[in-house]
């Protein structure tokens, strides 16, 4: 659910198991994600959680602190600031809702910059850390004593020794040497190259608990994200400017957050020389410092910039922009001119045309404040004024000024009015620099929806990136553009060609070089859990397709996929899978499943955010084109697609069956990993993994599974139950579960009737619900689970079952079928109550009623007198039998 939350739809969040907390982490950012994984290798670090941080208090929606504590007693709070953002420190009155002493005070600022030269030390700790979750719940009594042998040895070792030696368990191993790495037991150069089958490990000569080469990195706030104002919370070498008096600065307190200013993004950065871009990192630079009131000598022994020169630059930062704004950190960038402003008075003539007014309008907008909010609402309508409206004219916005200016007293023989085009000009050119300066505006009042919801064009350059093959994947669904059809026979050998509904296909591909690892075809309305887990499973357990399969026509060897192609990646893992955030992907069969078996952290990119996933979309819409495009039955791209024409009947008159279109994919999925590709300077996907397979030297690490796990676990549906059963009528415990109404029994627990009414966990197959195991707590016990009679017979998967399940319920709510005995019942009252309507009906229920009230008060005598009235029966019934010659023998034993 948290991944869901309308709070986390415009960030990237992550699914992460922290061995040092042994914890499954939600983690919203990319920035406190890498921080996270980076502390995993800080030995000073004893642990650290994540919190959310309420938007009443300073932070935005959804935003987290991640609390670190240190193993000398200290703690700090770290805050991630987004550079598009405005860094705001916490109010010492309020923090996290409470108010004076429990206020935090040692908050630190971090931002994404400082982790960019983190990116190598980051991908091999993510390595590390999926080493570790991947060997949970394995033993390893073999692979521990070997470890410990080496370690105790004390002599530097290769990874790829401890791999091959024998009886031992590749998973295991990894997570027995990623521990140790962890914990500082073995040292090995994890921020300079990639972790690699030929890194040389070295045993620990000193206390693992020491500090390590990343604590200052990853602990001490970074200079630029420091807010020193009124904070003496610094750096060492930072120093406050100590003059006596109130510190001055030329900078205002309304643009003191350089944070928000305009910068050059790294694309144009790239473009720029060595030396210009050492040149403006160093003015941009200097103007930060300057800004936190950071001496000058301070900031020339950093940046190499005198007083003058960095007065200079930061004014010129500070110029107006013509658009309400300042220039910013554009002004640094050699060659930029800065907008002209006029002071000298204009004198309006008619006839001009623009010529000689340059600068009028900025004046306007000076003299009327509001103007300037009042074009850009006009430009950029939040329907708070007016409906919102999509490409509102430019001149529509011009005449809308003119009224603003008549109803401001401007006259006929001022500016705009008297010249030619009355502004119009003007006001075209202010609105075009506004959609400059405000992109996103832009895109959601001018654009479609789509571009709307991208934040900035492709997005800046993303943090976490691939660093090796086989590390980071991409899984997602497409809907097939053409029509199918089931051909079948019927008893008098009759072929029926009926068409069949659009289908799903999923793929699996890795991120670093394109190459399509797992696929599967959804022959279902909807991807369910079941397929997700299938399409990695495909990747995991990959063998090429016999002879007889609809695939092998376009396949010559049965082999499409890269685990078929090169066999010495199957029943491997990977370390980070991205996916989009569908119902069937965000389950907790899904993400439960795939980081137990798999050790892999999951990230769920933006919510409509299709090149946050790029590669997978463009193998999809390649595939796409290539192959169902371009059969008769096609759909298209769309309802104007030309290629569209009559799919249905196309398909049914040239009897393209369904079995045909997956075997096209298959087949254009083969040439995909086979055929070289220009991004990948001129090499396929599957000589790029087979490099790094067969050459040591390449940073390929191998992520082999356990050999002691079972695999159809991968598949696992859980389900918290309780053992029922009625022990007094001799039944035998059974566990019911109640989404798809089945029984299941054990002979573990036949005979122990105890155990009615203990809870038990319940791993069901999703792929066959005939596949069960039970673990008991309160006895730390595994038993075998077998369902009723009715479920043996027959396969049938978890979703099939729960869609039968509720086709019953479906049923019974449609069930008008009433009991004999309520119609019987409703029949009878309503025959009574006509009865007393009726005159005679009436008559005979008051005879009834006062012979009803005459017993009641002879009950009532009767019992007052009681007593007396059985000593005078006895008596009477004596007399009575004396009378008539009777001989009566008591029975009571009375005389």
């Amino acid at each position: 659910m948290a991944v869901r939350d309308q709070k986390n739809r415009l960030a990237n969040v992550w699914l992460f198991d922290s061995p040092k907390m042994n914890e499954r982490l939600v983690i919203s950012g990319d920035v406190p994600f890498m921080h996270a994984v980076l502390l995993e290798a800080d030995p000073t670090v004893a642990g650290y959680f994540l919190r959310d941080r309420m938007a009443q208090n300073g932070g935005r929606a959804g935003a987290q602190d991640m609390w670190v504590y240190y193993a000398d007693g200290r703690h700090e709070v770290w805050r991630f600031v987004d550079a598009a953002r405005q860094p705001t420190m916490p109010n010492p009155n309020d923090a996290d809702g409470e108010r004076g002493a429990n206020a935090e005070p040692n908050i630190v600022l971090k931002m994404g910059e400082a982790l960019e030269s983190h990116a190598i030390r980051f991908d091999n700790v993510l390595h590390l850390c999926g080493f570790v979750n991947r060997a949970r719940s394995c033993t390893a009594w073999h692979e521990a004593r070997l470890a410990i042998e080496r370690l105790v040895a004390g002599k530097p070792f290769k990874l790829i020794d401890t791999l091959q030696q024998g009886d031992v368990d590749p998973a295991v191993m990894l997570g027995l040497l990623g521990h140790y790495i962890l914990n500082g037991e073995l040292q090995v150069d994890l921020a300079t190259q990639l972790l690699g089958r030929l890194s040389e490990l070295r045993p620990a000569q000193h206390d693992p608990g020491c500090a390590s080469d990343v604590a200052p990195a990853i602990a001490l706030p970074i200079i630029d994200s420091v807010d020193a104002r009124g904070s003496e919370r610094l750096c060492e070498g930072l120093k406050i400017r100590s003059a006596r008096g109130r510190p001055r600065c030329i900078v205002s307190a309304e643009h003191r957050d350089f944070t928000r200013w305009p910068d050059v993004d790294d694309l144009t950065l790239s473009f720029m020389s060595e030396a210009d871009r050492e040149m403006f990192k160093s003015r941009r630079r200097a103007v930060m410092l300057a800004t936190r009131d950071v001496e000058y000598d301070e900031i020339y022994r950093r940046t190499k910039c005198t007083e003058p020169a960095v007065r200079y630059w930061t004014k010129r930062c500070l110029l107006p922009d013509g658009a309400g704004g300042i220039v910013g950190f554009l002004a640094l960038m050699r060659g930029y001119r800065v907008g002209y402003t006029r002071t000298k008075s204009v004198e309006v003539q008619q006839g001009s045309g623009s010529a000689g007014y340059a600068g009028v309008f900025g004046q306007v907008l000076e003299r009327y404040e509001d103007l300037a909010d009042f074009i850009k609402d006009r430009l950029f309508p939040d329907g708070s004024e007016r409906l919102p409206e999509k490409r509102v004219p430019y001149r529509s916005i011009w005449i809308d000024f003119k009224l603003a200016l008549r109803e401001r007293g401007v006259g006929d023989g001022d500016w705009p009015f008297k010249t030619d085009n009355q502004g119009e000009k003007a006001v075209r050119e202010y609105c075009k620099e506004l959609e400059k300066n405000y992109p996103l505006l832009a895109r959601r009042a001018r654009l479609s929806a789509d571009a709307a919801r991208r934040a900035d064009g492709r997005g800046p350059s993303p943090l976490i990136r691939a660093q090796r093959v086989g590390s980071f994947m991409q899984l997602d669904f497409h809907f097939t553009d053409a029509i199918g059809c089931l051909i079948f026979e019927d008893a008098r050998k009759v072929q029926h060609r009926i068409p069949v509904a659009r289908f799903y296909i999923g793929l699996m591909c890795d991120e670093s070089n394109q190459s399509v690892y797992g696929f599967n075809a959804v022959l279902r309305p909807a991807p369910t859990a079941q397929n997700v887990l299938e399409i990695v499973d495909s990747a995991i357990r990959t063998d090429p397709v016999d002879s007889g399969h609809p695939f092998f026509r376009y396949a010559p060897d049965g082999s499409y996929l890269i685990g078929a192609l090169i066999p010495e990646v199957r029943r491997s893992g990977f370390t980070v899978l991205r996916m989009d955030r569908a119902w069937c992907n965000t389950c907790a069969d899904v993400t439960n499943n795939l980081m137990d078996v798999l050790g892999c952290a999951i990230n769920f990119g933006p919510a409509r955010a299709w090149w946050a996933r790029a590669i997978i979309e463009r193998i999809n819409g390649t595939l796409t084109r290539r192959g169902v495009q371009r059969v008769p039955s096609t759909l298209g791209s769309g309802p104007t697609d030309g290629r569209r024409d009559d799919p249905v009947g196309k398909a049914t008159r040239y009897e393209i069956k369904v079995s045909d279109l997956i075997a096209i994919i298959v087949g254009e999925i083969r040439h995909h990993n086979m055929q070289t590709n220009e991004g990948l300077h001129n090499a396929s996907p599957e000589q790029l993994v087979r490099a790094a397979v067969d050459f040591p030297e390449q940073p390929y690490l191998p992520q082999p599974l356990p050999q002691r796990k079972d695999d159809w676990m991968f598949f696992a549906h859980l389900e918290e139950a309780r053992i029922t059963g009625r022990a007094a009528k001799g039944e035998q415990p059974s566990v019911r579960i109640h989404g798809i109404r089945c029984t299941y029994r054990s002979r573990d627990f036949a005979d122990k009737p105890w155990l009615i009414g203990k809870p038990i966990t319940v791993y069901i197959d999703l792929r066959d619900i005939r596949h069960a195991v039970g673990f008991i707590p309160d006895i730390k016990q595994s038993v075998e689970l077998v369902p009723e009679r009715k479920w043996r017979e027959y396969r049938v998967s978890w979703s099939d079952a729960l869609l039968i399940a509720r086709d019953r319920r479906i049923r019974r709510g449609d069930d008008e079928f009433r009991a004999v005995v309520s119609i019987f019942q409703e029949e009878q009252m309503k025959a009574l109550a006509q009865a007393t309507k009726t005159k005679r009906g009436a008559m005979n229920a008051k005879n009834l009623a006062l012979v009803t009230a005459r017993h009641e008060l002879n009950d009532k005598k009767q019992g007052e007198n009681l007593e007396s009235a059985v000593e005078e029966g006895w008596e009477s019934s004596i007399d009575l039998v004396k009378a008539l010659g009777i001989s009566i023998i008591p029975l009571t034993g009375r005389n």
